[in-house]
């Protein structure tokens, strides 16, 4: 990609065109938003804040992987985080039949000392 490097409105404009078109492929991530934040200083290339994909890479061509990099990554946190949700649920579930069980095991063995 060739953009002038002291051009930040551009940049910030192919990046928020890649994001509309990995939206458009995908039908997925539409409340995303991207943000470029050129920042020597991070130890990070991007990252994702609530809805919003931060790009702290300098070079364009950095910055449009990054941005693929973070949309990616958003995309399976949403699915990782699915199967937390579902496994937390069977958790209670089990509890709940558990705590059930033991309260009958605790009458029966009332009875049985009577």
């Amino acid at each position: 990609m060739k953009l002038m490097k002291n051009n930040a409105g551009e940049l910030q404009r192919v990046l928020e065109e890649e994001l509309l078109k990995l939206k458009f492929k995908t039908g997925l991530g539409l409340d995303l938003e991207v943000l470029w934040v050129p920042d020597k200083s991070s130890d990070k290339s991007g990252e994702i804040k609530g809805n919003i994909i931060f790009i702290y890479e300098e070079q364009p061509d950095k910055a449009l992987r990054t941005l693929k990099h973070e949309f990616i990554e958003y995309l399976l946190n949403r699915y990782s985080s699915l199967h937390k949700k579902v496994i937390n649920k069977l958790l209670e579930l089990i509890e709940e039949i558990l705590y059930r069980e033991k309260e009958k095991l605790i009458e029966a063995l009332i009875n049985f000392m009577d």
